[in-house]
């Protein structure tokens, strides 16, 4: 992670090799972020802080809590309604439907008085982190709802899908990836729907209602 100054003078304040940094966010003169480990083998994802000119702190275990308690363990995504038969020609590295993963991958945060908010794009869900104590235990904000589309013969096509689930309805995840706090107090929220990145799939829009 860098600081650029105003005449371009670049200044590195974090570092961590193997990991993803990012979801930088502050707050006064405390800087927060997020670590997202790289080794499929040995997954992590955590929360830190750094004041200036002392040394960074992690807040929060974001991966322990996404194994402990998977937000969207209860959400089902993919096909709606699909026969039975229909779902049995789908391979098993591609189920025509499936409940919510253990993933974690912070994408984005925005820093309030005493709290982190976290979107986490791995999680589907927005997480609140409390900053004034150590070793925090992140909550759930909200749990964001399924993307549905209608799927085409030909996008099952391309993707070497079976053509039966043609003119069903599909939930992508919702894969939250910015949280910011508006003028009105509450927290609004940017996706990219957990499938294809343009507009085939329409715009998506939640706004949550901020937490005390």
């Amino acid at each position: 992670m860098l600081r650029i100054g105003p005449d371009g003078t670049r200044t590195t304040l974090v570092t961590s090799p193997g990991q993803e940094v990012g979801a930088v966010s502050n707050r006064g003169k405390t800087i927060y972020w997020a670590t997202t480990g790289q080794d499929p083998a040995a997954p992590a994802a955590a929360l830190w802080s750094q004041r200036k000119g002392g040394q960074p702190r992690q807040i929060a275990d974001l991966r322990a809590f996404e194994e402990a308690k998977n937000p969207d363990q209860r959400t089902t995504y993919g096909f709606k309604n699909l026969p039975q038969s229909c779902a049995d020609q789908f391979p098993a590295d591609n189920p025509a439907s499936y409940t919510g993963l253990v993933d974690s991958h912070p994408y984005a945060s925005y820093a309030a008085r005493n709290k982190v908010f976290v979107a986490d794009a791995g999680a589907n869900a927005i997480l609140s982190v409390r900053t004034d104590k150590r070793h925090a235990k992140p909550k759930v904000v909200a749990t964001l709802p399924a993307v549905s589309t209608t799927v085409s013969a030909e996008a099952l096509a391309a993707q070497g899908l079976p053509a039966c689930a043609a003119g069903y309805k599909y939930r992508f995840e919702f894969v939250p990836t910015d949280v910011e706090k508006g003028g009105d107090g509450k927290l609004y929220v940017t996706s990219l729907p957990g499938g294809p990145e343009d507009a085939s799939l329409g715009r998506t829009r939640c706004r949550l209602q901020d937490q005390p």
